[in-house]
């Protein structure tokens, strides 16, 4: 397995924790994937996942399926 990346993203429209949980729960479904952390207050997602499996597009897309816009903040791979 490849050494994680690290992704963290500001997310638009976050306002109650059933947000929250939902898009943990759609990120936690994708292959490559390895851990997330959503803060409701700061509105921001922390994402480790496998770069040779992912890019920060399917992150960014599998986000915007839960019906949250998101931007990157920043990116360590």
């Amino acid at each position: 397995m490849a050494q994680a990346a690290h992704l963290q993203l500001r997310l638009g429209e976050l306002f109650c924790p059933s947000c929250a949980t939902d898009i943990n729960r759609h990120l936690k479904r994708l292959a490559g994937v390895q851990a997330v952390h959503v803060d409701l207050g700061s509105r921001r997602v922390d994402v480790d996942y496998d770069p040779q499996r992912l890019d920060v597009e399917d992150i960014l897309v599998t986000v915007g399926g839960a019906g949250v816009t998101a931007s990157v903040v920043s990116e360590d791979r």
